[in-house]
């Protein structure tokens, strides 16, 4: 329960700090750069698995009737397009990085009034098609449309769009939900090109609708369990010297090692501002390497040289970064 508490509280630092970052130095010499970062959810659910599969359960119309026909065709379009989302998420991911996502679709039977597991011949079975170690299952997608209001000048009708989600996380050795999550979200849509009658209601934009709903399904999802590149922005001091400037165009090439041969003999130099800045650019040189506790000297370093802002803010972004991978061993136990 405390990683939960401590990861929501992390987040909000550090947005705060990425972004803060590049406002407060002003006119200092240096050069801008965008990083990606991996950030790791709250829940541990798909943390040690190398092999997920997403299976998009839907209920088939228990009558005939067009009405039941056209609510059961929307709620499987909505359960596809959050399925698909999901593999898109689940694509960016570097632990997922080598597996081949499988997208699976199962019809259900069952009484909608719960939502029970799904069965362990089915988790069996689809282990032994994909090889999947792990199973993200939307277990029910729904949507209830409803005309709000009708007297659009222009011709539109409006209408109400309640979702419901509901995710489940399968351990397939365990053949046993890890995690589970439900999710109710509600949309507002006018459409011109709606067909109304028999009770049902179709349009263009109700099914884009959907196609919306189902992409946030799948993004609520990615937040609560899958690990997420962000881009941020990070500085390094490239003036003052020859070798600063020199040192500079390494580091637009990404040339880390080079450059920070450089840095170092600019921190022996004797002078006082620039070892304070070349220490600053050999953490970030280091961050760049995964290097987080080296970084951090030699953020110490310069702010024992020098003590700025920039080191300043560029600590508490290193440490923060540091405290989340403790985080993620703290989830993994």
């Amino acid at each position: 329960m405390l990683f939960k508490g401590m990861a929501a509280n992390l987040a909000k630092r550090a947005v705060g700090l990425v972004l803060f970052l590049p406002l407060i130095i002003g006119c200092t010499s240096y050069k801008t750069i965008t990083i990606q970062t991996l950030h790791y959810p709250n829940s541990s659910a798909l943390l040690g698995y190398s092999k997920p599969l997403v299976l998009a359960n839907y209920y088939p119309a228990k009558t005939s009737d067009p009405s039941a026909q056209i609510n059961a065709s929307l709620d499987s379009t909505l359960a596809l397009e959050a399925a698909m989302w999901a593999y898109d998420y689940l694509a960016e991911v570097p632990m997922f990085a080598q597996a081949s996502i499988p997208i699976h679709i199962n019809r259900r039977f069952d009484s909608l009034k719960i939502v029970p597991l799904i069965s362990q011949r089915l988790i069996d079975s689809l282990a032994v098609q994909s090889g999947a170690d792990v199973i993200i299952s939307l277990e029910y997608a729904d949507a209830h449309i409803m005309p709000y209001y009708t007297g659009d000048p222009y011709g539109e009708t409006h209408y109400q769009v309640a979702v419901y989600g509901f995710w489940r996380v399968y351990d397939v050795q365990k053949r046993a939900p890890v995690n589970q999550l439900l999710i109710r979200d509600t949309l507002y849509v006018a459409d011109d090109s709606a067909i109304e009658g028999e009770g049902f209601i179709v349009g263009e934009e109700l099914i884009n609708s959907l196609s919306y709903a189902g992409s946030t399904f799948a993004a609520k999802f990615a937040a609560q369990f899958v690990p997420v590149w962000r881009d941020e922005e990070r500085i390094f001091f490239s003036r003052g010297s020859d070798d600063m400037k020199n040192a500079a165009l390494f580091a637009e090439q990404n040339q880390w090692k080079d450059a920070a041969a450089i840095w170092q003999r600019i921190y022996h130099s004797g002078n006082k501002t620039l070892s304070a800045q070349a220490a600053f650019n050999l953490a970030l040189a280091n961050e760049m390497n995964g290097n987080f506790d080296v970084a951090l000297n030699w953020l110490d370093v310069s702010l024992d040289t020098l003590s700025t802002t920039e080191a300043k803010l560029y600590k508490n972004i290193i440490e923060y970064r540091m405290k989340e991978i403790t985080l993620k061993e703290g989830l993994q136990e």
